[in-house]
């Protein structure tokens, strides 16, 4: 059911045709219109330690 909720939200807005069916395997693959403008707030380095990232050691 959320796949369904998911493709009709994105077909509202052109993203995917209106009679798309999305499913684990092919929601990935939808190319988003913003992908290329997100910004990671994550330094280069990060390696996924809070400890490390919260203490700035």
């Amino acid at each position: 059911m959320i796949y369904g909720v998911v493709a009709y939200l994105l077909s509202v807005d052109g993203v995917v045709k209106a009679d798309a069916r999305l499913d684990a395997a092919s929601l990935p693959r939808v190319r988003m219109p913003n992908r290329k403008g997100f910004a990671s707030l994550e330094d280069k380095g990060f390696d996924g330690t809070l400890v490390r990232a919260v203490r700035g050691n």
